[in-house]
This record gives C-alpha cells, sequence and structure tokens, in this order.
C-alpha cells in the first residue's frame, strides 16, 4: 500500500505505519511526504480538507472539513473507503 501526502497550505501531520511514528511536524505547501507499507498506516491531519492524497496512485477523499482535527486508520481492507470516487 502506498499513502502519498501533499498539503495544500501548511498543515500539521502525523503518519504512524506499522506501530511506529514515521512523520510528526508541520508540512508545507507543496511538500510530498510518500509511505509505503503492508501493515497499518494511522493518521492525524490538522484542517483535513488542505490535503491531496494519494493511495496507490488513486486520488484520496477528503477527510474532513476546514478547521478539523481527524484521524484516520487506513487498512489493506479498507483502502477503497479513503479513494475519491
Amino acid at each position: 500500500m502506498k499513502v502519498a501526502l501533499h498539503p495544500l497550505d501548511a498543515c500539521w501531520v502525523r503518519v504512524t505505519v506499522g506501530g511506529r511514528v514515521r512523520l510528526a511536524r508541520v508540512m508545507l505547501a507543496g511538500e510530498r511526504e510518500e509511505f509505503e507499507t503492508t501493515a497499518t498506516c494511522s493518521s492525524r491531519l490538522a484542517t483535513p480538507r488542505h490535503w491531496l492524497t494519494g493511495l496507490n496512485g488513486e486520488p484520496g477523499r477528503a477527510l474532513g472539513a476546514a478547521g478539523q482535527v481527524v484521524r484516520a486508520t487506513i487498512r489493506r481492507e479498507t483502502l477503497d473507503d479513503f479513494i475519491a470516487r
């Protein structure tokens, strides 16, 4: 499973992959982080409407409204729930 994060504005993010924190910081507009894993990927995003995500090369859906802090746990069996349709 490949997860890509692309903030449209400065936003805070924390990503845990397979139980290990892989990223915990403010990402700036234009930055890109990618994670490849066979394990569960959990993320906590501030202002999720300001993010573009990619999941296995497909665009991800919005996870919440502007101003919210949201948590998402992506597993191989729930991946389709997070892909934009």
